[in-house]
């Protein structure tokens, strides 16, 4: 899964956006055959296919006997266009599979990254099903890891941690059950007044209490907090400062 996405064809190499049929047609001219299909890779996972004395492309061995490939079949432009979608495919699944092997990845911020990268958005959403057929999404996972970070320094509300969740493409039921699993055990009035109390610190003594108080709610309001409870954080906070 860690081989690179962009692959030598015919023409050198081509990015997640290039059709690799033009390359393969090329190919295509009177006598041309399959000279052989080599084993390649990992236990033989992949094959190398030549045309005369060109490598063609090289696509996973399941393809090539989907397919029905064989050495000695003549190169015709009805074989190379099937060889050619499924080579664009593999190459998608590649960058996909690489991407996934750096970091967690929600399948549509998989999909929104490979449309970055070129591959067209058809061809990046099968890639992104595939991957997660493979077990290699754990969207799960990835909210509870974003869950984590967002309150690791500071206490969050679910408002917050739903948007950095919707941000990174993690579906919403999936969200909800990290958010409430992360929230179950803790104490929403006193996380808020706790970041109420830290940001009264900051606040310029000479403000007017008005001006502090809507500092305050600014303050909770950005970390994620509901209006009750951030009104009810802001007013305690204030009286214990004196105000």
């Amino acid at each position: 899964m860690g081989a690179p996405a962009s692959r030598t064809t015919a023409r050198g190499k081509r990015s997640l956006g290039d059709d690799p049929l033009p390359a393969l047609l090329e190919l295509v001219r009177p006598g041309a055959s399959i000279s052989s299909l080599s084993p390649t890779g990992r236990e033989g996972a992949r094959v190398r296919i030549r045309v005369g004395r060109r490598i063609a492309t090289t696509l996973p061995r399941s393809t090539i006997e989907a397919i029905g490939l064989r050495a000695g079949a003549m190169w015709t432009e009805s074989l190379a266009r099937p060889i050619a979608e499924a080579a664009w495919l593999d190459g998608v699944r590649l960058a996909a599979a690489r991407m996934l092997n750096r970091r967690h990845l929600s399948r549509a911020s998989l999909v929104r990254a490979l449309v970055q990268r070129g591959a067209p958005e058809p061809l990046a959403r099968r890639a992104a099903e595939d991957m997660a057929a493979l077990g290699a999404i754990d969207e799960s996972a990835l909210a509870e890891s974003l869950v984590s970070r967002a309150m690791a320094q500071r206490p969050a509300g679910p408002r917050l941690l739903r948007q950095k969740l919707a941000v990174k493409g993690v579906p919403r039921a999936v969200a909800e059950r990290a958010i409430e699993a992360a929230t179950a055990e803790r104490d929403a009035a006193a996380d808020a007044l706790l970041l109420a109390e830290r940001a009264l610190a900051r606040v310029p003594a000479s403000l007017p209490a008005a001006t502090k108080a809507r500092r305050l709610l600014g303050a909770l309001a950005r970390r994620g907090f509901g209006p009750d409870v951030a009104r009810a954080a802001t007013r305690e906070a204030m009286k214990r400062a004196g105000w």
